[in-house]
C-alpha cells in the first residue's frame, strides 16, 4: 500500500483516521469529505507529496499543527477544502 497514490474515503462515517496514514509517502490525493472526523492525526504532516486534500463536512475543530508542514517546505498541497 505505501505504493498508493489516491484514497478516496468520502461518506464513509469515519471518526478517526488511523496514524498509520502517515506512512503512505506517495500518497497524492486525500479525499476524507463527508465524514465525522473530529480531529486528523499529527501524521499527517509526513504526507510530504500530498497535493489535494478534501476534508470538507467533518466536525473538524481545529486543523492539525502539521498542516503548517503540508504547504510548505517543498510540497506540493495546491487543493484544500
Amino acid at each position: 500500500m505505501i505504493a498508493l497514490h489516491t484514497l478516496k474515503a468520502e461518506r464513509n462515517k469515519l471518526q478517526k483516521l488511523p496514524k498509520s496514514i502517515g506512512r503512505l509517502e506517495n500518497l497524492r490525493v486525500l479525499l476524507l469529505n463527508e465524514n465525522l472526523l473530529m480531529d486528523l492525526p499529527d501524521d499527517l504532516g509526513n504526507l510530504k507529496g500530498l497535493e489535494t486534500l478534501n476534508i470538507l463536512a467533518n466536525p473538524i475543530a481545529t486543523f492539525p499543527r502539521c498542516y503548517g508542514g503540508l504547504k510548505g517546505n517543498g510540497n506540493k498541497l495546491c487543493d484544500y477544502y
